[in-house]
């Protein structure tokens, strides 16, 4: 049997549609199996598929390998993209999907390239459908169950890493001389990589001496004063820091002749 065929564009025009319309489904705001449903193929299917139509022509394997190779294909260019990419930029769905329908339309315009320096009358200009035999299937799950377990386990150490990259700093320092001559400073700093609201109080024992609540963008800093009449006895101070209404970050100042 010969098999189901298609023009020589015509697979290649769905693969790149098919990659575009999963980049709108994982811009756009649709309920998650909806936007899971469009993105899948962009994952395991779509680049790789253009990828091994670029490097083989029609005719040149069978159609069992070139579905396997379209999931292998389409695997390791989430992978390298992702890679590379957060070297420039950070990495988050919108990114990544456009990264694999980059992939996706380049390699398409590669394999067109290729197929237009065929002989118009040869047989091979019409592509045959890829079919999938039970083998090259369970090979093919093996394969993505593997891959997406590595990626899960490089998203996770992501996540670790950009956690650990990003603070919030607050700080409390005397004056020149001592915080009961020159007023004090406190401050924060926001190095969340998102803006966030915060909360900053100053308290001496039982005492609120004063409090701000302060919005700032990412890499702001804001800074208020105490001034030294608002300090009584030899207590510290101590600064309180809320974000997004929790608890985050507490710092002290000890008070000349205090204990």
């Amino acid at each position: 049997m010969n098999g189901s065929r298609v023009p020589w564009w015509g697979d290649l025009t769905a693969v790149v549609g098919l990659a575009l319309a999963g980049l709108v489904f994982a811009l756009v705001p649709v309920p998650e199996a909806v936007r899971t449903a469009a993105v899948l193929p962009l994952l395991l299917v779509l680049p790789g598929y253009a990828v091994t139509a670029a490097l083989f022509r029609p005719g040149e394997i069978s159609r069992q390998l070139r579905a396997v190779l379209s999931v292998a294909f389409s695997i390791s260019a989430s992978v390298l993209g992702a890679v590379v990419v957060q070297l420039f930029i950070p990495l988050d769905r919108p990114v990544w999907a456009a990264t694999l329908v980059g992939i996706t339309s380049l390699a398409a315009a590669i394999a067109l390239d290729r197929r237009d320096a065929m002989p118009a009358d040869s047989e091979e200009t019409r592509v045959r459908l890829p079919r999938i035999g039970v083998v090259a299937l369970a090979a093919m799950l093996v394969a993505t169950g593997i891959a997406g377990w590595a990626i899960a386990l490089a998203t996770e150490g992501v996540h670790r890493q950009l956690d650990a990259a990003h603070f919030s700093a607050l700080w409390l320092v005397p004056g020149e001389s001592s915080p009961t001559v020159d007023p004090v400073k406190v401050g924060v700093s926001n190095h969340e990589g998102e803006a966030a609201p915060y909360a900053v109080s100053v308290r001496q024992g039982n005492r609120t001496i004063r409090r701000w609540d302060v919005y700032l963008e990412p890499n702001q800093t804001w800074q208020g004063q105490i001034a030294p009449t608002a300090i009584s006895g030899t207590a510290p101070l101590i600064a309180l820091l809320e974000r997004s209404g929790k608890p985050y970050h507490r710092v002290s100042l000890p008070i000349a002749g205090g204990g």
